[in-house]
C-alpha cells in the first residue's frame, strides 16, 4: 500500500504544478509585462519620453471572447446617439476608438512581442518530464517505474550549445523486492568554429528584432503626427462645408423672395423673361442647396468612421474652432526648400527607419557570406550513468564516460546559400536606391509645401480684396436701387456674388492652414501631444547645417500691405529660363 502511495505522488505532483502556474490570465499579464516595459524603455531611448497610457486594451479586452456573440457587435453599432463634439473631443475619441490607430498600436506591440522570443532563445531552457509505468509480465508479477527528467539547455552568443540533463529512474517490485534506483548526468557541448560562429551572426535575429522595435517605435510616431493632421483637417473641411451650406440657404431664401417679387410684378409691370430668369435663379439655389448637404452628410458619415463612432450617430461638430482659426489669420514662413530638407532628414521619424534600414541590408551582406563557409563544430560529451543501481546517497562520480571529437564538412553544396548572398547583395542595392528615393520624395514634399502655403497665402490676400469688392458692390446697388436706377434681380445677383466670395475666403482660410500642418508634418516637427496644436504657435527650428543667422527658419508675424499696393507676379519669359 505504501508503495501505491509512493507511484501516485509525481503524477500527482505534476497535476498539482499543471493547474497552478498555467492559466491563460498568468500568460497574457506576463506577456504584457514584459512588452510594455520593452515600450517603455525604447521609447525612452528613442523618443526622450515614455508613454505609461500606452496599452493595447479595448472595450472587449477583459472578457472571454465566447461571451461576446455577434448580436451585441451588430447592436453597438446600429446605435445612434447624439453628440457634441469639439475638435479636442474628437481627437480623444479617435485615438479611443479609431480602428487605425488600434492597428497602429498592436503592430508595436507584436513588434515587441516578437523581440521577446528572439531573447528567450539566449535564456536557459529548462525541463521536465514525469513518466509512471505499470506492467504485468507473463505470470502475473507486477512492476512499477517511474522515469523522471530534468535537463537545462543554453544557445551561447559564440553560437555555441550547452545542455545538461539528470534521469532518475526508479523500479519497484509488487512481489515486495526493494526499489533499484538509476541516476544518470550526461552534458553535450557543440561550438562551432567556422560557419555559424560569432557573436555578430549568432545574435543577427536578436538584433534585427530589437531594431524592428525602435522601427515599430518610429512608425507609430509618425503615424501619430499624421492621424492627428487628418482629424483636424477633416475637422475643419466640415466646417468649412457648414458655412457654406448657411449661405446657400440664405441665398434660397432671398431667392425665393425675388421670385414672389417678380411674379407680382410680372402681371403688368415686369417682362416674362425677367419673371423666367427669377425662377430659374431659385431652382439653381435651390439644387445648389440640396447637392452641398448631401455632400456634407456623406464627409460627416465618412469622418465617423475615421473616428470609430458607430455611422448612425447623430454628430454635430462645434463652430468655435473655425473662429479661433480667423482670429488667427495667415503668416509669412521664412523657409527655404534646402533649409526644409535639412530639418525633415534630421527630424522625420520614417526617414530615420530608412537610414537604419540601409544599415541592416548591410549586415545582411556579413551574415548571407558565413553561410557559405565550412562547417567546422567542436563536439563534447560527459555522461555519468549507475549501471550498478546506486542511489543518490551511494553516488560514484568516478565512473564517468567523456568523449570529443571535431566534425568538418566541405561546403560542397551551398546552392541555396549562394543564392542567399546574391538576394542579399541585390537586397542592399534596392535598399540604398530605396534610401535615395526617399530623401527625394521628403524634399518634393517639402518644396510642394512650401510652394502650396505661399499660394494659398496669395489666394487668401486675393479673396480678401474679392470680398471687399463685392460688399462694396452691394451697398452701391443697394443707393441705385433705393433709387429705381436697378431692379430687386440685379441686387440679388450682386448678394448672391458676395456670398459666392466669402465661401471662398473662407476656405482660402481653412487651405492656408491645412497647407501650414501639412508642411509642419512633412519637416517632421508638429507637436500634436500639445493642447490644441493646430492653434498654437509651433516655431520651425533651424536645421543643424544651417550657416548663418540668415538661414535661421522662423515663422514671421502676419504680413500687413498697404492699401493699394499689389503684388507683382513674375512673367513667363523669367519663370521658365
Amino acid at each position: 500500500m505504501e508503495t501505491s502511495r509512493w507511484f501516485l505522488l509525481p503524477v500527482a505532483l505534476a497535476a498539482c504544478c499543471l493547474w497552478a502556474g498555467c492559466g491563460r490570465d498568468h500568460y497574457q499579464r506576463s506577456a504584457d509585462r514584459e512588452v510594455y516595459g520593452i515600450l517603455d524603455q525604447r521609447r525612452a531611448d528613442v523618443l526622450g519620453k515614455t508613454n505609461e497610457n500606452f496599452n493595447i486594451n479595448t472595450p472587449y479586452s477583459g472578457r472571454k471572447p465566447a461571451d461576446i456573440p455577434p448580436p451585441e457587435i451588430i447592436q453597438q453599432r446600429l446605435m445612434a446617439p447624439k453628440r457634441t463634439m469639439t475638435l479636442s473631443e474628437a481627437i480623444k475619441t479617435a485615438i479611443a476608438l479609431s480602428p487605425s490607430y488600434q492597428l497602429q498600436k498592436e503592430t508595436v506591440y507584436l513588434s515587441a512581442l516578437a523581440l521577446t522570443l528572439q531573447r528567450y532563445n539566449f535564456t536557459p531552457k529548462w525541463a521536465s518530464s514525469v513518466k509512471p509505468t505499470l506492467t504485468r509480465n507473463a505470470y502475473g508479477v507486477y512492476d512499477q517505474s517511474t522515469e523522471s527528467d530534468l535537463s537545462v539547455s543554453q544557445l551561447l552568443k559564440s553560437g555555441g550549445q550547452l545542455s545538461i540533463s539528470a534521469l532518475n529512474d526508479v523500479l519497484s517490485f509488487y512481489s515486495g523486492g526493494a526499489p533499484h534506483n538509476t541516476t544518470a548526468f550526461s552534458a553535450n557541448f557543440t561550438q562551432p568554429l567556422m560557419r555559424g560562429a560569432g557573436y555578430q551572426i549568432v545574435t543577427e535575429n536578436l538584433t534585427q528584432a530589437e531594431r524592428n522595435v525602435v522601427y515599430a517605435i518610429n512608425t507609430f510616431a509618425r503615424y501619430e503626427q499624421t492621424f492627428a493632421v487628418g482629424i483636424v483637417t477633416s475637422y475643419f473641411r466640415l466646417l468649412q462645408q457648414k458655412d457654406v451650406i448657411r449661405n446657400d440657404y440664405s441665398t434660397y431664401k432671398n431667392l425665393v423672395r425675388v421670385r414672389q417679387r417678380a411674379e407680382a410684378l410680372g402681371v403688368d409691370r415686369m417682362a416674362a423673361f425677367q419673371v423666367d430668369q427669377a425662377r430659374q435663379l431659385e431652382l439653381t439655389a435651390k439644387s445648389q442647396y440640396i447637392v452641398d448637404v448631401q455632400s456634407y452628410q456623406n464627409s460627416l458619415d465618412n469622418f465617423k468612421v475615421t473616428l470609430g463612432l458607430p455611422v448612425g450617430t447623430e454628430l454635430v461638430l462645434d463652430d468655435t474652432s473655425l473662429e479661433e482659426l480667423r482670429k488667427l489669420g495667415v503668416a509669412m514662413v521664412a523657409l527655404t526648400p534646402d533649409q526644409g530638407h535639412r530639418i525633415a532628414v534630421q527630424r522625420r521619424f520614417d526617414l530615420q527607419n530608412n537610414i537604419n534600414q540601409f544599415e541592416d541590408s548591410k549586415r545582411k551582406i556579413e551574415v548571407a557570406a558565413d553561410q557559405l563557409s565550412p562547417d567546422l563544430n567542436v563536439l563534447s560529451h560527459v555522461d555519468l550513468p549507475q549501471p550498478n543501481g546506486y542511489d543518490y546517497s551511494r553516488f560514484d562520480v568516478g565512473q564517468y564516460r567523456a568523449y570529443a571529437e571535431v566534425q568538418l564538412n566541405l561546403p560542397l553544396d551551398r546552392l541555396t546559400e549562394r543564392n542567399n548572398f546574391r538576394t542579399s547583395q541585390i537586397n542592399f542595392e534596392q535598399q540604398l536606391r530605396s534610401l535615395a528615393l526617399s530623401l527625394d520624395n521628403i524634399r518634393n514634399s517639402v518644396q510642394q509645401d512650401l510652394r502650396t502655403l505661399d499660394q494659398t497665402r496669395r489666394n487668401y490676400d486675393i479673396q480678401e480684396a474679392a470680398v471687399r469688392l463685392a460688399k462694396h458692390s452691394v451697398e452701391g446697388d443697394i443707393l441705385l436701387m433705393e433709387a429705381g436706377r436697378i431692379d430687386m434681380l440685379s441686387l440679388l445677383q450682386a448678394q448672391s456674388s458676395l456670398l459666392t466670395t466669402q465661401n471662398a475666403f473662407q476656405q482660402a482660410l481653412v487651405d492656408y492652414h491645412v497647407a501650414r500642418w501639412n508642411l509642419m508634418s512633412d519637416l517632421g516637427i508638429i507637436r500634436t501631444d500639445l493642447d490644441r496644436f493646430w492653434v498654437v504657435e509651433q516655431p520651425i527650428p533651424q536645421a543643424a547645417a544651417a550657416a548663418g543667422p540668415a538661414d535661421k527658419a522662423k515663422v514671421s508675424p502676419p504680413v500687413v500691405k498697404q492699401e493699394g499696393t499689389e503684388e507683382e507676379l513674375i512673367p513667363p519669359d523669367k519663370l521658365f529660363r
